[in-house]
C-alpha cells in the first residue's frame, strides 16, 4: 500500500473528475445550450402569437361594439322610418275618409234634392189630374144633364183605371 488508505486512486480520480468535466462542458455546449436558446426562441414565438391573438381579439371586440352600435344605430333609425310611414299613412287613410264621407253626404244631399224634386213633379202631376178631373167633371156637369153622382162615378172609375 502507498499509504493511501481504502486503496484509493487519486490520479485515476482526477481523470475521472476530469472526464466528467470534458463530458459536462460539451454536453452544455453542444445540448444544453442550443436547447436553452431553441425553447427561448419558441417561447417567445408562441407569446408574440399570443400578443397578436389578443390584439386581434381585441380589436375584433371594438369592431363587435362599433357594430352593435351602428346597428342599433339602423333599428332606431328603421323605427322612425316606421313611425313616420305609418304616420303618413294615417294621414292619407284619414283623407280618404274624410273625402269618402264628403262624397256620401254629396250624393245624400243630391239623393234627397232628386226625391223633393220627384215628389213636388208627382205632387204638382197629382194636382194637374184633379184640376183636370174637376173641369171635366164640371163641364159634363154644366153641358150635359143628368145625374151628377152617376158621372162622378164613371170618371172616378176611369181615373183609377189609369193608374
Amino acid at each position: 500500500m502507498n499509504g493511501v488508505p481504502l486503496n484509493i486512486n487519486w490520479q485515476q480520480i482526477l481523470l475521472h473528475f476530469f472526464n466528467f468535466t470534458i463530458l459536462a462542458l460539451g454536453l452544455y455546449l453542444l445540448i444544453y445550450e442550443p436547447v436553452v436558446k431553441f425553447m427561448e426562441k419558441r417561447t417567445d414565438y408562441f407569446r408574440s402569437l399570443d400578443e397578436q391573438a389578443q390584439a386581434a381579439l381585441q380589436e375584433a371586440e371594438k369592431q363587435q361594439v362599433l357594430r352593435q352600435e351602428e346597428l342599433d344605430s339602423l333599428h332606431a333609425e328603421l323605427d322612425h322610418m316606421t313611425e313616420v310611414a305609418m304616420k303618413e299613412v294615417q294621414g292619407q287613410v284619414k283623407k280618404r275618409m274624410d273625402l269618402a264621407t264628403e262624397q256620401s253626404d254629396r250624393i245624400l244631399a243630391d239623393a234627397k234634392e232628386n226625391a223633393m224634386i220627384e215628389r213636388e213633379k208627382i205632387l204638382h202631376e197629382a194636382k194637374e189630374e184633379v184640376k183636370r178631373m174637376i173641369i171635366d167633371l164640371s163641364e159634363k156637369i154644366v153641358t150635359e144633364e143628368g145625374d151628377i153622382y152617376d158621372d162622378f162615378l164613371a170618371a172616378a172609375g176611369k181615373g183609377e183605371g189609369n193608374e
